[in-house]
């Protein structure tokens, strides 16, 4: 997941840098429509960042009922 991570850092970076480029051009429809995709993305990555799982939630996740038999 880390890398997955540091791809969406990566793409807020451009999808920033596309924003100004739009506001060159006298674009502002569609830099605020980038603006507005930066800002959530940035808030969905914020909130797992504050949030990391936990060890017991992964291990639980996990966790398979036991079968027991009786011979």
């Amino acid at each position: 997941m880390p890398s997955l991570h540091c791809d969406l850092e990566d793409l807020l970076a451009a999808w920033k840098a596309e924003a100004r480029t739009f506001d060159a051009c006298d674009m502002p429809a569609s830099a605020l429509a980038l603006r507005d995709c930066h800002r959530r993305l940035s808030a969905l990555l914020g909130s797992h960042s504050a949030h990391p799982p936990t060890a017991d939630v992964a291990v639980a996740a996990h966790a398979q009922p036991i079968a027991t038999t009786t011979l």
